[in-house]
């Protein structure tokens, strides 16, 4: 028998989710928006981005949610490769992270270098990235955290 509690969060639950999917289909629009003009701005000597379009979406499985946006370029003597910068979420935590696309099998057989500190580097498989956690109070630094992200990643070739 569901418990009264319940049948009273499913009852709104059922009145408000068609707004509830508007509202995080706007949100995840507007956040791609912002990491595609990220990565357009985006410069570093180790990376030359091709003319190809800027790619966005989101994912998820077990290990958590996230919202990214990638862009074509030339890796230093890597050759051609996607470049990806996203936001994840897993539970309370909250991380921009930023790597080369898994079809990418030269780039992401990396050590990172770098010891900047506040950033985490995490190898999951055959995906590398570069971890900054982050809060909702840094929102407003994003573009700067992303740029530093992406400099410690590309500086590592």
């Amino acid at each position: 028998m569901t418990e009264p509690a319940d049948m009273s969060f499913l009852s709104e639950g059922i009145a408000r989710y068609a707004q509830a999917v508007e509202t995080i289909e706007a949100f995840q629009t507007l956040l791609e928006e912002r990491l595609r003009n990220v990565l357009a701005a985006y410069e570093h000597n180790a990376f030359t981005p091709t003319r190809a379009k800027l790619e966005s979406g989101t994912g998820g499985d077990a290990d958590g949610k996230w919202i990214w946006a990638s862009r074509q370029g030339k890796l230093r003597s890597h050759g051609t490769l996607w470049l990806e910068l996203g936001l994840w979420w897993r539970g309370a935590e909250v991380a921009y992270y930023c790597d080369f696309c898994e079809d990418n099998s030269k780039a992401i057989e990396f050590t990172y270098k770098g010891n900047r500190s506040g950033i985490e580097f995490k190898k999951w498989s055959k995906r590398a990235r570069l971890f900054m956690l982050t809060s909702k109070d840094r929102y407003v630094s994003m573009d700067e955290d992303c740029k530093i992200l992406l400099d410690e990643l590309t500086s590592s070739f």
